[in-house]
């Protein structure tokens, strides 16, 4: 076998040389393309895997209202934020949330998928604020400060710490923001003051303006 290879070598130059390089080139063309395919397979894997596990909600729900039929509320959580969803067929109801792992994570985001805002009381234990959007234009936000158990509140502005702001969200025309919302909700962001002295819960009670 050694003599005919040497012999072909020795009669055609070359000829010999040129083939296995074919064949190397080929050879090397297919493992390049292997591991193209493992690796787009890896990242495939890998990107799946993290869109089921994706980040854990840090929040526990649960419901106290008399009548809980239609009442739903769900926490997700998007991007760093903490985000409550509150559907409610009556219009009223109630809710407790606290911390899963014991501390609060901000920003908490709520949006209340209701008609009008007449009431979103949040109390922490030691006091509680009453928001509000009026149902007339220009859909004036009010705020109110409650000691707990107290009936007489305070008047609270925008540059308080305890002030939520809240936005009207339209979904189908973002730009037309009016009260009764048809498809929208109203998104109230939770002040970091809510959570000094970590709570261990907190109430939540809304009421809506158009409820059934």
């Amino acid at each position: 076998m050694m003599e005919r290879t040497e012999l072909r070598s020795a009669v055609h130059p070359g000829l010999f040389t040129d083939d296995q390089k074919l064949v190397n080139d080929k050879l090397g063309d297919e493992i390049v393309k292997w591991r193209i395919t493992i690796l787009f397979a890896l990242l495939l894997t890998c990107g799946c895997m993290s869109s089921r596990i994706g980040p854990t909600p840090s929040l526990s729900i649960r419901l106290t209202g008399t009548d809980k039929t239609g009442d739903e509320v769900t926490v997700s959580t998007e991007g760093s934020r903490t985000v409550i969803d509150v559907r409610s067929k009556s219009g009223i109801g109630r809710a407790e949330i606290s911390p899963a792992d014991g501390k609060w994570q901000r920003p908490l985001i709520m949006r209340l998928h209701l008609n009008g805002l007449e009431s979103l009381s949040v109390n922490n234990g030691k006091f509680a604020v009453d928001t509000s959007v009026l149902s007339r234009p220009p859909y004036r936000q009010l705020c109110e400060l409650f000691p707990v158990g107290g009936r007489k509140g305070s008047s609270l502005e925008d540059v308080s710490p305890l002030w939520f702001p809240v936005r009207i969200v339209n979904n189908e025309k973002p730009e037309h923001r009016v009260v009764p919302l048809d498809n929208g909700h109203f998104e109230v962001t939770f002040p970091d003051a809510m959570f000094d002295g970590s709570p261990k819960t907190i109430s939540i009670q809304w009421i809506d303006f158009f409820r059934r």
